[in-house]
C-alpha cells in the first residue's frame, strides 16, 4: 500500500510540475503573441502614419479630380515641383481644404495675361490647362513668392478658388497638407496620381 501511496505521490508532484509548465508556456507566449503585435503596429503605424485619405469636394480641379474622388495624400513630403497636385488649407470663404496644382514656385514672380501664365515674365507651357480662356483676376499684375511661397491653380480654372485670388493667395510650404499621390475612389479613376 505504501508503494502504491508512493506512486501516486509522484504522479501527483508530475501533475504539479506539468500544469506550472503548462502556465508558463501560456503565459510566455502570451508575452510573444504581444510583443509580435507591439513591433507589427508599430511598423504599420509607421508606413501608415504619414498618409491622409481626403474626399475632394467642389469642382477646382475638374477634369483631373472631380466631387466624390477619395485620393491619398503623402503628408511626409516637404518639398514641391511644378505641377504636383497638393491639398491644401486655406482660410478662403471660411477656411477647408483645396484641392490645387503647383505652378509657381518659391522666388518665381507669376503673372497672368488674357489665359497665358507667366513665370518670371517667360510664358509657362501649361500641359495641365484645359480651358480655351480664363481669368488672371489679382494676378494679372504679378505675383512674387517668397521664401516657402507657392502659387497654386485649380485645374477648372474658370471655376477654382486659388493663388490667383488676393484673399486665397500664395500658400506657404506649412499651409501645404500633402502631396496627392493616389486615387482610390471612384472604381474606374483608382491608380497613381503621378503626372495627371
Amino acid at each position: 500500500m505504501s508503494e502504491i501511496k508512493a506512486v501516486q505521490e509522484r504522479i501527483q508532484k508530475n501533475s504539479e510540475r506539468t500544469e506550472c509548465g503548462n502556465m508558463k508556456k501560456w503565459i510566455l507566449g502570451l508575452v510573444c503573441v504581444i510583443a509580435i503585435a507591439a513591433v507589427a503596429g508599430g511598423i504599420g503605424w509607421y508606413f501608415v502614419k504619414d498618409y491622409r485619405v481626403v474626399e475632394v469636394t467642389g469642382e477646382g480641379m475638374v477634369p483631373t479630380l472631380e466631387a466624390g474622388d477619395y485620393i491619398l495624400c503623402d503628408t511626409s513630403v516637404t518639398s514641391y515641383e511644378r505641377y504636383d497636385l497638393v491639398i491644401v488649407q486655406s482660410d478662403y470663404d471660411g477656411g477647408g481644404l483645396y484641392a490645387e496644382r503647383i505652378i509657381g514656385l518659391p522666388g518665381e514672380t507669376v503673372r497672368i495675361e488674357e489665359g497665358i501664365i507667366y513665370i518670371n515674365e517667360e510664358p509657362l507651357d501649361d500641359p495641365y490647362y484645359y480651358e480655351a480662356d480664363f481669368n488672371g483676376y489679382d494676378a494679372w499684375y504679378g505675383v512674387t513668392l517668397g521664401e516657402n511661397e507657392y502659387f497654386v491653380l485649380g485645374d477648372n480654372r474658370n471655376n477654382s478658388a486659388d493663388s490667383r485670388l488676393t484673399e486665397f493667395g500664395s500658400v506657404s510650404l506649412s499651409d501645404i497638407e500633402g502631396k496627392i499621390i493616389f486615387r482610390l475612389w471612384p472604381m474606374d479613376g483608382i491608380g497613381s496620381m503621378k503626372n495627371q
